[in-house]
């Protein structure tokens, strides 16, 4: 199964590790959006990591970021 999902790195990671992830992410949510912060300014929680988030942020980043003919000549050269 985890060969399926892409690799090595979700090797344990099935339907209960993913419902316990989303539950961690609505707890949260639920602390950022009802918490009494100073200012009224929640500060950024983080997600709980999941395999490929490290791929997402990567692509993510280089759709950003605007592409040169010098980066298109290194990635074929």
């Amino acid at each position: 199964m985890a060969l399926m999902r892409g690799g090595r790195k979700y090797r344990g990671w099935g339907l209960t590790a993913e419902q316990l992830a989303a539950v961690f992410d609505a707890l949260q949510f639920q602390v950022e959006a009802l918490g009494h912060w100073k200012d009224n300014k929640a500060p950024k929680l983080p997600r709980f990591p999941r395999p490929g988030d490290d791929e997402r942020k990567a692509a993510e980043k280089a759709k950003s970021k605007p592409r040169t003919v010098a980066d298109l000549f290194k990635q074929f050269a």
